[in-house]
């Protein structure tokens, strides 16, 4: 009886000779790039050219803030870095005006973080934002903007509490063409007080009183405390002059005066407290009085 069951018993302990073992189930995993090819050493010049890179990525320039907590980056000398935490958002204000090109928004791990572009502002006050959110703590990435202005290369590394949640830059550029603007407009603004011979209006009497309709009535007249100038129209300037004389305080005689004659003015060696511009004899005489309107 033993034996007519023993088969069965033998089948019952020892494995079966069709079955296959079943693996175990990985779940997917990210390649390893070293193991699929070995990297080769780096030649001079580009053992050079990733010196310098680390020598920017490293930069101990420091971010700096505006006292309204944002957090600014002097663009250009270092890559940036923004701390990010999960359930948290950075917002990353670019410059104003600055827009984003087509394409021009890439991310090394775009499945962990979400970078989302917003607007802020109006007008040529425009501002372009970027809303930047990691999936998870720990994570590393880099994020690369090209805008119609600049590229940027910004690092991203996320932390359980520690985040920023205002990230802005500072640009050289601007700041050079802010004071360049402002020198402009200082030298227009002299140019346009600039009379000629060096002299300027903020340094000039223009106290005067003119009498006469006589053709060659002056359209303007001062002085500089030292000489007095008197600017004639230019239909005057090109034909014949009047003559330039002073009036004596005293006497009331007038009397011949050192001057001179250039770019349309009439340069007079002297303050006078009245000057006469005479021009023809008898009936035909023409005359203009100039008479300063304070000692």
């Amino acid at each position: 009886m033993f034996k007519q069951y023993l088969p069965v018993l033998l089948l019952a302990v020892m494995p079966c000779a069709f079955a296959q073992p079943v693996p175990d189930i990985q779940p997917d995993a990210t390649p390893n790039i070293t193991a699929l090819s070995q990297e080769k050493p780096l030649t001079a010049q580009e053992a050079a050219g990733v010196a310098l890179a680390k020598k920017w990525i490293n930069g101990t320039s420091k971010p700096v803030t505006a006292g309204d907590g944002s957090v600014t980056y002097f663009f250009g000398k270092s890559q940036p870095v923004i701390v990010c935490a999960p359930l948290q958002i950075c917002d990353l204000a670019l410059e104003p005006g600055e827009r984003i090109n087509k394409n021009g928004l890439n991310i090394g791990d775009s499945t962990r973080w979400v970078v989302t572009p917003s607007l802020s502002g109006e007008g040529d006050a425009l501002v372009t934002n970027l809303i930047i959110k990691p999936a998870d703590v720990g994570l590393a990435t880099s994020l690369v903007i090209n805008t119609d202005h600049r590229t940027y290369s910004i690092r991203l590394i996320s932390r359980n509490k520690d985040w920023m949640p205002l990230v802005n830059f500072d640009y050289p550029e601007a700041l050079k063409k802010s004071w360049d603007d402002f020198y402009a407009t200082r030298t227009a603004e002299r140019q346009a007080k600039t009379l000629g011979n060096g002299l300027n209006i903020d340094n000039l009497d223009f106290e005067y009183r003119i009498e006469g309709d006589a053709p060659f009535r002056p359209v303007r007249v001062y002085n500089n405390g030292i000489k007095t100038f008197i600017e004639l129209p230019r239909s005057v300037a090109s034909g014949e002059l009047p003559a330039v004389m002073v009036v004596n305080p005293g006497t009331g005689e007038k009397e011949v005066v050192n001057y001179g004659w250039s770019n349309g003015k009439f340069i007079v060696d002297q303050m006078a407290r009245q000057i006469v511009l005479i021009m023809g004899v008898g009936r035909q005489q023409q005359s203009v009085l100039i008479s300063r309107s304070h000692p």
